[in-house]
């Protein structure tokens, strides 16, 4: 699914019944928390969360269990994420800048 540019601030709950989703690109909005419904897509596999607006994130990123990609370029992070550190050491592929 891509909603990239669309000044999003939050993403609507229905999206938690896309239980096939594998890839979300949300790149060029207005996100300055992970939106919540995210995490409840375990099929995902890929998340495109360029250029948004976080400075951190939730540690149960980590609980989605088929994530191998997750793109975090031109955020500003305050640091980096234990969550990101798990991820990377299972294999995920995570992108910062």
């Amino acid at each position: 699914m891509r909603a990239e540019g669309n000044q999003l601030a939050d993403l609507p709950r229905s999206l938690a019944k896309l239980t096939s989703l594998r890839e979300l690109h949300v790149s060029g909005n207005r996100f300055a928390a992970l939106p919540r419904v995210i995490l409840e897509i375990p099929s995902l596999e890929v998340i495109d969360l360029r250029r948004n607006r976080f400075v951190e994130l939730p540690e149960e990123l980590v609980e989605l269990p088929n994530l191998r990609k997750l793109d975090l370029r031109w955020n500003k992070l305050d640091r980096e994420p234990r969550a990101l550190r798990t991820l990377r050491e299972r294999g995920c592929v995570v992108m910062t800048s």
